[in-house]
């Protein structure tokens, strides 16, 4: 992705520099790249987003345990002042969602786009993973309504547990809208981020 941002160093809890670039100008608006990426994936969908925010693209730790990268998060959101929006994908979105409970001052809104599926199994408090339903920040759960079945079900699932959850099907989108069609995605995300 060519850019013109900056890139910054934020230090996480254990010290560790986490790589952050930081886009445009306005609110803090940070996107959290999936599993299989870095954050260029969101490079089709970056200027929109810069345009009306200071969008941070944040590069995950590909080896840090969940409770991790929840911390590295926080600091990402503490640096670039709070209350945030988010913006993710796939295991980054559900990273998100494991912020928004354990730290909710921190984010306004998100915005998940594919949320990797929570299913019971991964419910163990010693690996971090908690409940949703006491999510108190405004959630928006997106999937493009011609993705795989298992991908909307999983979508659906996570939803459905958060009282301040809206869930949406992106009308002739398919899986990885922000890579597939940017120009689409954007309007969703500016849409429910507004």
């Amino acid at each position: 992705m060519a850019s013109d941002g900056v890139v910054r160093e934020v230090r996480s809890a254990d010290g560790t520099a986490l790589s952050v670039e930081v886009l445009g100008e306005g609110p803090p608006l940070l996107a959290v790249h999936g599993d299989g990426t870095a954050r260029e994936a969101w490079g089709g969908v970056a200027p929109a987003l810069a345009d009306r925010f200071a969008l941070h693209l944040v590069e995950r730790r590909a080896d840090a345990t969940l409770a991790r990268e929840v911390e590295d998060l926080a600091a990402v959101a503490r640096d670039a002042g709070p209350p945030v929006r988010v913006v993710a994908h796939g295991h980054g979105a559900f990273v998100v969602l494991q912020l928004l409970r354990r730290e909710p001052d921190l984010v306004e809104r998100a915005v998940l786009l594919e949320p990797t599926l929570e299913t019971p199994e991964l419910r163990d408090p010693e690996q971090g993973i908690e409940e949703l339903g006491d999510v108190t920040s405004m959630v928006q759960v997106l999937v493009g309504a011609h993705a795989p079945q298992a991908v909307k079900d999983a979508a659906h699932v996570t939803a459905a547990e958060m009282s301040t959850a809206e869930m949406l099907e992106l009308t002739g989108l398919g899986a990885r809208a922000f890579e597939t069609d940017p120009d689409a995605f954007a309007v969703y995300v500016l849409d429910a981020l507004s």
